[in-house]
Parts: structure tokens; sequence; C-alpha cells
């Protein structure tokens, strides 16, 4: 692994070890990344009346892979708390159903509107896909997946951790 050793904060190198942080921060990176490829997917799904991350939702709900809330916020990726206002907003929608599941839990469904919205949605999606890979080398899409990929797995070693 490369570690850069460096030098504590102070009042006379803040501005350039800010600057170098702005620049190797894999956080910042991926946060500034992830941010702009939603915008570029959000305007295609905003006559939908979803947002990127709302269709996220209904795209693992659709896949049927989650059996609760917790389970769907893993696979997503999200907080909780994220989910919990995508979930809201997709239930108050009629989109989303909440069914009893094992337990206490309760189990996503699409409702009959909620898979039509995500037919419907589907090709905005497809284009906006298309028209970002379009913007890429050939190979640079595959090889961005599978550097997430081992970028969520280092993530999730660092979290787990402690």
């Amino acid at each position: 692994m490369h570690h850069m050793a460096r030098k504590p904060l102070t009042a006379d190198n803040a501005a350039d070890a800010c600057t170098a942080i702005r620049m190797e921060c894999l956080a910042f990176a991926a946060r500034r990344t992830a941010n702009l490829i939603s915008r570029a997917y959000a305007a295609r799904l905003a006559p939908f009346g979803l947002e990127p991350s709302q269709f996220g939702v209904l795209i693992v709900v659709a896949t049927g892979e989650a059996d609760s809330a917790r389970e769907l916020a893993d696979r997503l990726g999200i907080e909780r708390s994220t989910l919990t206002r995508n979930l809201t907003r997709l239930l108050d929608a009629g989109l989303l159903v909440g069914v009893p599941g094992k337990g206490r839990r309760i189990t996503y469904r699409l409702t009959a509107t909620g898979r039509a919205r995500l037919a419907e949605a589907l090709p905005a999606w497809q284009e906006a896909q298309n028209a970002m890979q379009a913007q890429l080398r050939p190979g640079v899409a595959d090889a961005a997946r599978s550097s997430l990929e081992e970028l969520r797995g280092a993530a999730l070693e660092l979290i787990n951790a402690g």
C-alpha cells in the first residue's frame, strides 16, 4: 500500500496540506464524482418524478433481493435514515407497499403503479447510461465498476475493523 508521510497541520502549512488532502482523499473524490453522476441521471429521471436514489430503491425492490429495510439499505449502500426518507416518498406516491415479513420485518414490494413507473423510467435510465458511457474511452466503465467494488470492500473492512 502507498502511504504518504504528512507533516502535522499548522497555520503555516494548512493551505498546502488541505489542497493535497482534497486531491488525494478517496472519500472526497468519490462524493464529488457520485454527485455529478447523480445529477446527470437526475435530469433524465425527473420527468418521471424520480430521483436517482429513489430509482435505485425501486430497482432493488424489483429484484426481490431485500427482505427488510436493513437489507435494502445494505444493498443500496446507504444509511437507514436516507433509506427511510426515500421509502416515505415512494410509499406516499403509491409506488411501494410495505408487507409483513419474518418477525417484525417489513418487506417492500412494488405496487402496480410502481411497476408501471419503473417501466416508464427504464428507457430514460438507459439513455442516461448510454450517454454516460459514450463519454468514456472503451473499457473505462468496466474498470470504474471494478475499482468501485474494490473501494467498497476496503471501506467495509475499515468499518468492520471498528
